[in-house]
């Protein structure tokens, strides 16, 4: 893969672009291998990449391992592992002066069990080393359940804590962040026919995060240098975001339907608040509610 982006393009109205500026190469290798007696399906992928800015900065380079296997019982092993090469941060301090970013490895593994079944589920977890010092783990499960032809629920809760999450403060100065956050999503759907649904659905990102370093970006553009905390006050936040989304259908014809959808959005909470506060409170104060009825119909065959 070759492709190149001039510092002039801009495109984000037609979709997201991640960046311009920049110049990068790619290789991938994919090897497949089936009926191997303890499994039926064994897939392995490589990846390499190397990315440079209009300057000549590395901004990014790595490689990837990864596989997936497909078991006998039709459950199903994903896993995957990669190393992030030395680079050149020249985003996320908003102009204010490039830095470097040393070495890193992540590593991912999920397990799932067979979909065909009524009731199936999904475990994993991810560990990742931060742009500074310490890591991330994220553990999530999911549970798929269809007790009968009519009726679905699934269920993903994820939960992450981060030991050093680096964010651009001002000027120069980043703040490593301990975390905690949680991510449930919830998703019921019911099927009275063919053609009419009804569909509850949930999500609610909470996350609190308390400083912890502080950093300065070095004019020289190495790593960031360790400082004492800016004056002004404490950098400790906490995000809570609940949707909440309640959704009729009905196919009157092939491309003709009558929506009917009521959405709550809540975002509350102070930077102590309880995750079961942040909850509460995004629910009971939410800052909107909509009714929407919307009728879309195909004239002519």
């Amino acid at each position: 893969e070759l492709e190149h982006y001039d510092d002039k393009l801009d495109i984000n109205d037609l979709g997201f672009l991640q960046r311009n500026d920049i110049s990068r190469v790619g290789l991938e290798a994919t090897y497949s291998q089936p009926n191997l007696g303890w499994a039926r399906q064994l897939n392995l992928n490589s990846k390499t990449i190397y990315e440079e800015n209009g300057d000549g900065d590395v901004t990014r380079k790595g490689i990837s391992l990864s596989t997936t296997t497909l078991l006998n019982n039709l459950g199903r092993i994903q896993a995957s592992a990669l190393l992030f090469g030395r680079r050149t941060d020249d985003l996320e301090s908003f102009d204010n002066g490039n830095f470097t970013i040393p070495d890193r490895w992540e590593f991912n593994v999920d397990y799932f069990s067979d979909s065909s079944r009524p009731f199936s589920y999904r475990v994993g977890v991810d560990w990742d080393q931060e742009k500074v010092d310490g890591h991330a783990t994220k553990a999530r499960v999911g549970l798929n359940w269809r007790p009968s032809s009519r009726m679905k629920i699934e269920l993903l809760a994820e939960h992450v804590r981060r030991d050093g999450w680096l964010l651009h403060q001002e000027e120069q100065n980043f703040t490593a962040f301990k975390t905690k956050e949680w991510r449930p999503t919830l998703a019921i759907d019911y099927f009275f026919t063919a053609s009419q649904q009804l569909r509850l659905s949930a999500q609610w990102v909470a996350i609190q995060a308390r400083e912890r370093d502080f950093f300065l970006i070095p004019g020289d553009g190495g790593e960031l240098l360790p400082s004492g905390k800016p004056p002004g006050p404490t950098d400790d936040f906490t995000i809570s975001n609940l949707n909440v989304q309640l959704r009729y259908r009905w196919e009157l014809a092939p491309l003709s339907d009558l929506f009917v959808v009521y959405t709550l959005s809540g975002s509350a909470g102070e930077p102590r608040d309880s995750f079961s506060t942040l909850l509460q409170s995004a629910y009971e104060d939410p800052v909107s509610e909509q009714f929407v009825v919307k009728l879309r119909y195909r004239f002519g065959s």
